[in-house]
């Protein structure tokens, strides 16, 4: 997670926006990895 004033993650990757702005997350598993842009609004 880029930046957690924006958005966070929990164990279970459920992504929760909490401030206006925009994040990075990267996700990996076995050697696999995405990333994805989440814009807050507001």
């Amino acid at each position: 997670m880029s930046d957690e004033t924006v958005a966070t993650v929990d164990d279970t990757g459920l992504v929760t926006g909490v401030g206006a702005g925009t994040a990075t997350i990267t996700a990996e598993s076995f050697g696999v990895s995405a990333t994805c842009i989440v814009r807050v609004k507001g």
